[in-house]
């Protein structure tokens, strides 16, 4: 799930992709949903020539697998896109880079470390997984409703002056 400042930049990075694809002669079409069922951020078309774009805000080396998974039997080449910002070791080798001038928006909250035990982290996890699914931020968002709802539980123990 991306935040709203992240969904424009997609955007953005989908224009710019578009564009880069059109300058080189180019036919394009955006979010193509595939038979594979994924929808393809930006295909380009030039006779039988199929290029897929896929705009990634964070690049990361198994989203890209899966897509290029998915989508190798409908192009004849795919290319990530990524905000110039952004870091992209560890990325296959097979896979065209494409440097994007946007900016990798920056993220709304501050990072926490702290441990507890390995049972405490399971249970949760897996109560995650049941009630939310597995997407990414599921983690800290139910973290951020369990802190809220101690600090709730806190306030409302706490003795009146």
């Amino acid at each position: 799930m991306r935040s709203l400042e992240g969904s424009k930049v997609h955007e953005q990075m989908m224009q710019l992709a578009k564009q880069h694809l059109e300058q080189q002669g180019y036919e394009t079409v955006l979010r193509v949903r595939l038979n594979s069922g994924g929808i393809l951020d930006v295909l380009g078309i030039k006779g039988k020539e199929r290029i897929g774009i896929e705009c990634q805000i964070v690049p990361s080396k198994a989203i890209i697998e899966q897509k290029k998974k998915n989508y190798g039997p409908y192009l004849n080449r795919l290319i990530v896109a990524f905000p110039q910002n952004a870091k992209h070791a560890s990325l296959p080798s097979d896979i065209e880079l494409l440097a994007l001038p946007v900016d990798k928006p920056k993220p709304k909250g501050v990072r926490v470390q702290f441990m507890i035990s390995e049972e405490v982290e399971r249970r949760f996890r897996e109560a995650i997984f049941r009630t939310k699914g597995m997407k990414k931020g599921n983690i800290s968002q139910a973290l951020e409703e369990a802190i809220k709802c101690w600090i709730e539980q806190a306030e409302a123990k706490k003795p009146s002056l």
